[in-house]
């Protein structure tokens, strides 16, 4: 299981999301966006490595306060973005993702506990959450991407795709040429990436 970790920095306009995302995790990003808001900075820096997705509502916490940020966002996956962070990384107004980076498609799913008893209809009932939940999940990946049909066969086979490839269908606007440190990165972004 991987740990969480949400980090600002307030003076950059950076935040940095790397872990596994919960609810928890879509409070510190709130609490970050409106310092950074706070502080008068644009545009913001949302940089992305989630080996794990996560909470599907907390991504959709998330998504809803970066698109509500009053500046201009541009996402970053650094190293990996599987399901959740792959979906955040579609937010921004302009999106990045460093060459040797890795984005998953994953369709939604339910573990049950291990004494949990269900009915027919209780069944049904999950099914149709997991179908919706898919639902707005090509919604958001389809939003920009073209072929929108290549995109839906990859999120079919919950395919694990590389940045050029991503690039190819339209997912990312750019990829930034390795080997890159965070420092590098939040100064590609300051200059090359307007």
């Amino acid at each position: 299981m991987s740990t969480t970790s949400v980090k600002a920095w307030m003076e950059k306009s950076v935040i940095f999301l790397n872990g596994k995302i919960t609810s928890a995790t879509a409070m510190l990003i709130e609490n970050a966006i409106e310092k950074i808001s706070s502080s008068g900075k644009e545009p913001l820096f949302f940089i992305i490595n989630c080996e794990d997705g996560g909470d599907f509502y907390a991504v959709l916490k998330i998504k809803s306060l970066l698109e509500n940020y009053k500046g201009e966002v541009t996402t970053v996956i650094f190293g990996m973005a599987f399901s959740g962070g792959f979906l955040l990384s579609q937010i921004g107004s302009k999106r990045f993702a460093t060459e040797k980076s890795r984005l998953r498609f994953h369709q939604a799913t339910f573990t049950f506990a291990k004494d949990l008893v269900l009915n027919a209809q209780a069944l049904q009932e999950f099914a149709h959450r997991l179908i919706r939940i898919d639902g707005i999940q090509l919604e958001i990946l389809a939003a920009r991407a073209r072929p929108v049909k290549a995109v839906f066969e990859l999120f079919e086979k919950e395919a694990t795709i590389n940045a050029q490839e991503a690039q190819k269908v339209g997912l990312l606007d750019g990829i930034i040429k390795e080997p890159v440190d965070v420092e590098e990165l939040i100064s590609f972004l300051n200059t090359d990436a307007k």
